[in-house]
């Protein structure tokens, strides 16, 4: 999904989310909703390791493969706000694959990011839609996304923004 800003792109994700309430109508969404939002949503005093467990305890395993994955198994030991921007960003999409859903909501996914890990990030997006999975994307920056299809939003003016 592409838009100037302020077109509402980052509220139609909210309300996809339920973290929007709706003037009327509702939205039939999975309960599990993949999420990640335009802030990385990290406790920058702990650990890369300790963001990634603090709401759940994933397997040793599935967590060594999320960090590997993601570029970040030599940053695990490391406090987050002794990361760079990118590389936070990194650690918050890697909570996406530590909770399986079917629907990834990402709102500007590649932001901070080098073109290498852009490429990483559109090659996990394109597996989980190839594993039966979706993903709405906000993005500003075209994603190389085979057979995705873009919706562009018009510009939106509201009184009452959904922040």
């Amino acid at each position: 999904m592409t838009g100037e800003n302020g077109s509402g792109k980052s509220t139609l994700l909210r309300a996809i989310a339920g973290l929007c309430p709706l003037d009327e109508g509702f939205i039939d969404a999975p309960e599990a909703i993949g999420w990640l939002g335009h802030h990385n949503a990290l406790k920058l005093s702990l650990t890369v390791r300790e963001n990634l467990t603090l709401f759940s305890s994933p397997p040793q395993t599935q967590l060594t493969e999320a960090l590997s994955v993601l570029g970040l198994e030599s940053l695990c030991e490391t406090p987050t706000r002794h990361l760079s921007a990118g590389q936070q960003r990194r650690v918050a999409f890697a909570r996406l694959l530590l909770k399986p859903t079917s629907l990834w909501l990402l709102d500007e996914p590649t932001t901070s990011m080098d073109a290498t890990h852009i490429t990483q990030i559109e090659a996990l997006i394109q597996t989980h839609c190839q594993q039966g999975g979706a993903a709405l994307v906000v993005s500003h920056t075209p994603l190389t996304l085979p057979s995705c299809k873009t919706l562009t939003l018009a510009p939106y003016h509201s009184e009452e923004p959904c922040w």
